[in-house]
C-alpha cells in the first residue's frame, strides 16, 4: 500500500521542518543552528527532488528564523528578531504564486483563542 520512505538528503546539512505551500510544489525549511543565525529557506518540489533553493530573503532577519508552518495564504514560523516580545516569538508573512510579503509579528491576543469544554 506504501511506498518506501524516502531518506531527505538535506538532513545530514541542518535542514528541517520541511513545510509544504498549498499549491504542492513550494517548500520552505529552516537550516542551521538556533544561536547561529539559522534561515529560512525555499524550493521547488520537482518529482522526488528540492531544487533551486534559496535563502527567503525576504523573510530572513539578522536573528533566528525557525519552524516554518503554512495556513492557507499565510507562513507561519519563530523567529527572535527584533520587533518581537522576546525570545522567540511567532511571525506571519503572506504567501501567493508571487512570492512572500513583509513578515510582521502575530498577535497573540488577536489570533489565538481558548477553546474550553
Amino acid at each position: 500500500m506504501w511506498e518506501e520512505p524516502l531518506a531527505f538528503a538535506g538532513a545530514e546539512a541542518g535542514i528541517t521542518r520541511l513545510a509544504f505551500a498549498p499549491d504542492g510544489r513550494t517548500v520552505v525549511f529552516s537550516a542551521g543552528e538556533r544561536g547561529l543565525n539559522a534561515e529560512l529557506y525555499v524550493a521547488e518540489l520537482r518529482g522526488e527532488e528540492l531544487v533551486d533553493a534559496r535563502p527567503l530573503a525576504e523573510v530572513n532577519s539578522p536573528g533566528d528564523d525557525v519552524a516554518p508552518a503554512f495556513s492557507g495564504s499565510e507562513l507561519h514560523f519563530a523567529s527572535d528578531r527584533a520587533g518581537g516580545a522576546g525570545g522567540l516569538d511567532l511571525w506571519r508573512a503572506p504567501w501567493s504564486a508571487a512570492g512572500f510579503g513583509a513578515p510582521e509579528p502575530l498577535d497573540i491576543t488577536r489570533h489565538y483563542y481558548a477553546v474550553t469544554a
